[in-house]
């Protein structure tokens, strides 16, 4: 579903060069349309970037805390619309995705020896 958006916007070559351009292009989209399946595809970009991260790297953490965020977005977020199906494979996804996330994220803070993440 993410890929088919990305083609069908031409932001598929773009992501892949540059994923952070991409993502923050469309959180700037999400804070003006409230759109759940946008909710939806940047909880996938920012997990799948955070996947190809090393935890040394200082957007690992930063990926997955963002990945959580816009799944929690797309899961619970009153405002977003349209409402979430939650028998969809979407929702299921956008579920698995927030505990992935905070599962790495729990990862990333017993490694480093800090809970919470302190920023850098």
């Amino acid at each position: 579903m993410t890929t088919r958006y990305l083609k069908s916007n031409d932001l598929y070559d773009k992501f892949e060069k540059n994923p952070l351009v991409v993502i923050y292009d469309l959180d700037n989209d999400l804070i003006t349309n409230k759109s759940r399946n946008l909710a939806y595809y940047l909880a996938e970009l920012c997990y799948l970037t955070g996947n190809s991260l090393d935890m040394e790297d200082s957007q690992f953490a930063k990926m997955y805390a963002s990945s959580l965020v816009y799944a929690y977005t797309y899961l619970f977020d009153k405002k977003a619309s349209p409402a979430p199906d939650p028998f969809s494979a979407e929702f299921r996804f956008a579920l698995s995705t927030y505990n992935r996330s905070l599962a790495q994220l729990v990862r990333y803070a017993k490694k480093i020896g800090s809970w919470p993440p302190s920023p850098t």
